[in-house]
């Protein structure tokens, strides 16, 4: 009996590591399949983007290397490309030295007719110089500021958070949760913060961004689960797209009032094959601040109500004091004894000028 017993317990074992070498295998089909569907619109959008026409505005090019030179700013190649009569960007060569000369923003503000400021800085082939590429600054900017703390005998926290300026004049704001609390729930967080950064960057929509993720988190033996919390905000225009998976509420903090945003209860990322996000635009208007906080913030508050009613009674407009005070509370409602890593992330938008 028990030589049969071993044998079917041999036989299970290799079934079930057969069954999930299939998973894997069908998972990692799913997701190359997914990675060629996003690539796919971004070459149709470049496709697109090709079809407008182009065109160098040599006239002001010249003006503007006279200009430089005059203030003592060495330039030796000028491109405005316009697109439709517009002004789209402008690539100087210059001196490295020279790119921390204020006068140089002032000559192309004024050329150009509005603010500008510098996108991309690479060095030259020419030692001792760097080619920069300067755009029409957007309408608003955002600073922010963080706080957290570990849970009570833990040495490192299981909580990330990000905070990275996109390419299209955006910028995304994350807090990741990883299952359970140290070390594991480290590396847990800190790759799904990693892999959200590395898709938004690449200009990835959201919804190939979190299904690949999930995919790539789900694919593991091991139980690599976590919440997110995403928030990015369109600086041209100030719309926010706050994007939950397991995360708890959020808050924006208005000049009269606070505002709750609230997820659909979703599971987090990496449990399920298919995940449903919870997806809420706002829009929101100069020095607006945007308040992330991972759920040892909330469950410390007991409730977003009882933070909304904390952060309303505040006067507080700097994004990192909020965060120290928020912190600081939550601590204070765990007499001192944080039962789960605590992380809040705030960020306000004001108007660039």
């Amino acid at each position: 009996t028990n030589t049969i017993m071993n044998a079917l317990n041999q036989l299970l074992a290799s079934y079930k590591q057969y069954s999930l070498c299939t998973t894997s295998v069908d998972t990692s089909k799913a997701l190359i399949a997914e990675e060629f569907n996003g690539v796919s619109k971004l070459l149709l959008s470049l496709a697109d983007e090709t079809k407008d026409l182009v065109t160098f505005n040599e006239d002001l090019e010249k003006k503007i290397i006279e200009e430089l030179n005059y203030i003592n700013v060495l330039s030796t190649e000028v491109y405005v490309y316009q697109k439709n009569d517009k002004m789209v960007w402008c690539t100087i060569t210059l001196r490295t030295s020279d790119l921390d000369n204020p006068k140089l923003l002032d000559v192309l503000t004024k050329n150009f007719g509005t603010k500008m400021c510098q996108k991309i800085c690479e060095p030259s082939n020419v030692h001792g110089l760097s080619v920069a590429t300067f755009a029409p600054a957007p309408k608003y900017d955002c600073i922010f500021g963080t706080s957290g703390t570990q849970k009570s005998g833990n040495d490192v926290s299981g909580d990330s958070y990000s905070f990275i300026r996109l390419n299209n004049n955006k910028i995304l704001l994350s807090v990741c949760d990883g299952m359970g609390s140290g070390e594991d729930a480290q590396k847990i967080s800190d790759t799904t913060i990693s892999l959200i950064e590395n898709f938004y960057r690449a200009d990835f929509d959201d919804e190939t961004i979190l299904s690949s993720v999930n995919k790539l988190l789900a694919m593991q033996m091991t139980e690599n689960y976590s919440t997110l919390d995403i928030c990015v905000i369109d600086l041209q225009n100030a719309l926010g797209d706050f994007v939950k998976v397991g995360a708890p509420e959020s808050l924006i903090k208005h000049a009269d009032g606070i505002d709750i945003v609230e997820g659909t209860g979703a599971l987090p990322i990496g449990i399920l094959e298919d995940i449903k996000p919870s997806i809420v635009k706002k829009t929101l208007c100069a020095n607006d601040i945007v308040i992330l906080a991972s759920d040892g913030i909330l469950d410390a508050f007991d409730g977003a109500e009882v933070l909304q009613n904390y952060v309303n009674n505040l006067k507080i407009n700097n994004p990192q004091e909020l965060s120290n005070m928020i912190l600081e509370k939550a601590t204070a409602l765990s007499n001192g004894d944080p039962k789960d890593d605590m992380t809040v992330l705030c960020a306000r938008i004001f108007v660039n000028v």
